[in-house]
């Protein structure tokens, strides 16, 4: 066990294990959100990963304002699945609005924690007691006083985050609320950040990837002889994947050109113009995803209907960072620095890929240059474990922009159908809403209709749509 140090938990196991490195604290359990070294340092774990959206100073804000910390007293390791609870991904703008309350109860109650070891250590009731920038002081005598690195000194304590949490109210918010200097800002305007394609390990081969020139086409003649010759040059051809290695990009890239590659592609049915009357030809059947009132007999009362049809057609993500991956295996564990929005669904899916556990590989997710949903297939990260474990050697994959177009997931086409009416008052009687193929999320209407309909072929999952935070309180 540690010298010192508090661990405070979202779960269950209170049993936890934590070992020290040189400046920080290393959770084992896997619901750890928070730690607070003896150096009075507070290190947050989360499964959030930051592309941008300035989550990585955000989260650290809840915390600060609710341990009652200064914002740089705080460290982030977000997007590790060997260090951060798990969590299913960053879309969707939940972050904030969604995983925010848990993170704010966490620190809450580390703060409740705090107080309580504080009343004990300065012989008064908590109520007596006030934070400011992580040190314990009583109300009118600030001489007798206990930071909370003293309080994490000589002990391993363990919390574990149970019931309802009391949270700050608005008007105590010192943190929170405020334009913060962003805690990434430094290393992304002086270029030290890091993203996945910067990673370098000793070792490492670059990968160029053999792509066919259509979706769907069939490689009917392979010929790689001459990139085989190129010196340095290592060549996979393993079920289905082909790849050109070598420990400089160029050389790799030049390598690729060399092969010689006849495809058969099939003749394309569809194109921009048919392909929304297919979705909707082709679509299951819908499914009501919300349903009030009687649309049926709204439709015969009103005054005026309208019928309208939108059609939006695919659209690519086109982040300012292609697709990357460094893959290394060492004595049979898989290390990958991705650039990914879900780093635990991707070591899952890495995991299935090389036949192995999940707990046999780590996803290290570094800064992400944009993501809007187009990075949680990661298929680039599964091409470098599996080009890693066919060598024996680190390797990097990372999507040029052509493919980044060509093989990406896009934002897919759809066809919403809206049937609306109104009455004599002018008022919305009637709103029945069908999409085909994009979902219902964020279908629902926000106005108060009295009679709604809400259909879909593809419905989202149910803990998206229907998960709330804890239950907290809020201190005045």
């Amino acid at each position: 066990m540690v010298g010192g140090g508090i661990v405070v938990l979202i779960g269950l196991n209170a049993a936890t294990v934590v070992s020290e490195e040189p400046g920080h604290f290393y959770p084992k359990d896997f619901n750890a959100y928070l730690v607070i070294g003896k150096n009075g340092r507070v290190t947050v774990f989360s499964g959030k990963i930051e592309m941008g959206q300035g989550v990585l100073t955000s989260q650290a804000q809840l915390v600060a304002e609710e341990l009652g910390v200064s914002l740089t007293s705080i460290d982030m390791v977000l997007g590790d699945t060997d260090r951060c609870p798990i969590d299913m991904g960053t879309f969707g703008s939940l972050t904030t609005r969604m995983f925010g309350p848990v993170l704010r109860a966490a620190a809450a109650q580390a703060r409740a924690e705090l107080l309580a070891l504080a009343a004990r250590k300065l012989r008064v009731g908590p109520d007596r007691l006030q934070v400011v920038h992580g040190v314990v002081s009583v109300v009118g005598q600030p001489h007798r006083q206990v930071s909370y690195g003293e309080l994490a000194k000589g002990a391993s304590i363990v919390r574990t985050l149970r019931g309802e949490a009391i949270l700050r109210s608005a008007s105590q918010f010192q943190v929170m609320g405020t334009s913060a200097q962003r805690l990434d800002g430094r290393e992304k305007v002086t270029g030290a950040a890091q993203y996945a394609a910067d990673i370098r390990v000793p070792g490492m081969l670059y990968a160029k990837l053999l792509r066919s020139p259509s979706h769907g086409a069939t490689l009917q003649q392979l010929d790689t002889s001459v990139a085989e010759q190129l010196p340095g040059i290592s060549l996979v051809n393993r079920d289905g994947l082909i790849a050109v290695l070598h420990a400089d990009p160029e050389a790799a890239e030049e390598g690729l050109r060399r092969i010689n590659a006849n495809w058969q592609s099939p003749v394309g049915k569809l194109d921009p113009d048919s392909i929304h009357e297919h979705l909707v030809s082709q679509a299951a059947p819908l499914k009501t995803v919300a349903l009030r009132g009687d649309v049926t007999a709204a439709r015969a009362k009103a005054t005026r209907i309208f019928e309208s049809t939108y059609q939006k057609g695919y659209v690519a993500h086109a982040a300012l960072e292609p697709h990357a991956a460094v893959a290394q295996i060492q004595e049979g564990q898989v290390t990958v620095w991705a650039s990914t929005q879900t780093p635990f669904p991707t070591r899952d899916r890495i995991a299935k890929a090389l036949g192995l556990e999940s707990a046999r590989v780590r996803v290290i997710t570094p800064f992400l240059g944009g993501g809007f949903g187009g990075k949680s297939a990661d298929q680039q990260a599964v091409e470098a474990a599996r080009l890693a474990q066919m060598t024996g050697k680190p390797v990097q994959v990372a999507w040029t922009r052509a493919e980044e177009f060509f093989n990406d997931t896009f934002d897919p086409a759809s066809v919403v159908k809206i049937v609306s009416g109104i009455e004599a008052d002018g008022k919305i009687s009637l709103w029945d809403y069908s999409v085909y193929s994009a979902g219902e999320r964020g279908a629902v209407a926000c106005y108060d209709i009295p009679n709604a309909s809400f259909r879909s072929n593809r419905p989202s999952s149910p803990t998206v749509r229907f998960f709330r935070p804890p239950r907290s309180r809020t201190r005045s």
